[in-house]
């Protein structure tokens, strides 16, 4: 019926029919994951009314193509489009609107890994759908409780546990008190995020499941791909690694149906890492490859780069160090070009344990120095280079050591990159 009247109202040029159904239908293709329908609906609408005096009413459908433009795939276009419609709302004073295009801009920041730049517009997000006249709605309630999971997650990845659960907890809540089972299950999945990467496996096991049945009852086809997929991570830390593989391959299947390219990625990178550990190394060979091409398809250096590294490591495993060596390079290569610094760090401690697995001693114990003094190194590769390290000292005497790493401190992060690309 909404579709009928949407139909309807483009004919006539009812913009008041318009825009309210462009809510319902947003939120229709979010939930059934039909992204690319989505993305025709939006941009055709938006092309009907361009030169419309209702500016407000373009920025919204101009958010909404902007948005699906993302979920397909077009990262640039879904940025610029959701940075035009969020210019024209907050010259028209729309804090609705305004609220809206940073919520997803704040989104794409974080899928990004982007992080500063989500805080900054989730932030703002937040303090518009606060704001009496939206917070008193019920519609605006539940938008708040959507940005204030957005502000856990985007907390989860900078690694801030305590925050990240404290918001979850807190848009948990609210959901159920709305009755936004979609919204109980996202907040649930997330919860199970945190509580995998504190190693609490079975917290995490039950809150993916209730969070993968609610999105089966209400329908979230994407939502029960990422639950899956989340899912099969924690399957295969408990030591369940075929099980691991059945589940990431069914989410694998979902988002091929749904269209959404990223997430297709994604899942095609897990399921490498899965065929890895079971020793199939022709097939996660393969995927890996796929992989590569489907974050290089969307422009997704970041992607991109990761999974370069992954496949560096998988065939350091199998035996082929110069293979290894020449995803390690293009990994960095990608990193250094897109000049995202802590990406390019943890390349290096990947690139530090190759070293050491070529017996070039010395040039593993200068890298690893370099990412370990280095500011911008995560968790993760603090943790490799301290293994890396526990090797190094039996390779070398203590003053040989010393000497390594001093000599690798004092060359600057530029050069070092410089010299390895070069090389």
């Amino acid at each position: 019926n909404i579709h009928l009247a949407w139909e309807w109202a483009l004919v006539c040029r009812q913009t008041e029919a318009i825009a309210r159904c462009a809510n319902p239908l947003y939120q229709f293709y979010e939930t059934r994951g039909w992204f690319r329908q989505g993305l025709e609906t939006f941009h055709r609408a938006a092309r009907v009314l361009r030169g419309s005096e209702n500016e407000l009413l373009l920025a919204k459908l101009t958010a909404r193509h902007g948005w699906f433009a993302f979920r397909t795939g077009d990262y640039d276009s879904g940025r610029t489009l959701l940075a035009n419609s969020l210019a024209v709302s907050r010259r028209l004073d729309s804090a609705w609107d305004s609220a809206f295009a940073l919520y997803h801009l704040a989104s794409i920041h974080q899928l990004l890994g982007e992080y500063d730049a989500a805080v900054a517009c989730i932030t703002e997000s937040l303090a518009l759908y606060r704001r009496p006249e939206i917070a008193s709605t019920t519609a605006g309630r539940a938008e708040l409780a959507f940005a204030i999971n957005l502000r856990g997650a985007i907390a989860y990845r900078q690694q801030n546990y305590a925050e990240s659960r404290l918001c979850l907890n807190e848009a948990l809540a609210l959901f159920k008190e709305l009755g936004n089972q979609r919204g109980v299950a996202r907040a649930l999945n997330n919860l199970g995020a945190v509580a995998t990467d504190l190693c609490e496996y079975e917290e995490a096991k039950s809150l993916r499941l209730q969070s993968l049945e609610i999105y089966r009852q209400v329908g979230d086809r994407r939502g029960m791909a990422v639950a899956i997929n989340n899912l099969s991570d924690i399957t295969a830390y408990m030591g369940d690694l075929q099980g691991s593989r059945k589940l990431q391959e069914d989410a694998l299947a979902i988002m091929r149906e749904i269209g959404d390219q990223r997430m297709t990625a994604i899942a095609t990178l897990n399921l490498a890492t899965d065929n890895r550990r079971l020793a199939n190394h022709p097939h996660a060979r393969q995927l890996y490859a796929e992989a590569v091409a489907a974050f290089e398809r969307i422009n997704d250096l970041r992607g991109m780069t990761y999974a370069l590294f992954d496949w560096a490591i998988a065939l350091i495993e199998m035996g082929d160090i110069i293979e290894a060596r020449q995803r390690f390079d293009r990994a960095l290569s990608t990193a250094w070009s897109g000049q995202n610094i802590p990406l390019t760090v943890y390349v290096l401690s990947g690139i530090a344990g190759w070293y050491l697995q070529n017996g070039e001693i010395e040039q593993a114990a200068g890298l690893s120095a370099l990412v370990k003094a280095h500011p911008e190194t995560d968790a993760i590769g603090r943790e490799r280079i301290a293994a890396l390290d526990l090797e190094l000292a039996r390779g070398l005497s203590p003053d040989r050591l010393s000497a390594a790493r001093e000599k690798g401190l004092a060359q600057p992060l530029d050069k070092w990159v410089s010299e390895l690309l070069q090389a």
